[in-house]
């Protein structure tokens, strides 16, 4: 299975999961990877290619 990662960044954690809500990201809770860096929230999700 293909499969690929998209990431989404934002100053706070709610607009990083807002911004991957606006790209159609249906359950934007279950997502793969998290971080927060210099105050900077990521947070990736693996999707089917």
């Amino acid at each position: 299975m293909n499969t690929m990662t998209l990431a989404f960044t934002h100053a706070s954690w709610l607009g990083a999961l807002s911004l991957a809500y606006d790209a159609g990201i249906e359950n934007v809770h279950a997502w793969s990877r998290r971080a927060c860096l210099c105050g900077e929230w990521t947070v990736a999700y693996e999707v089917k290619a």
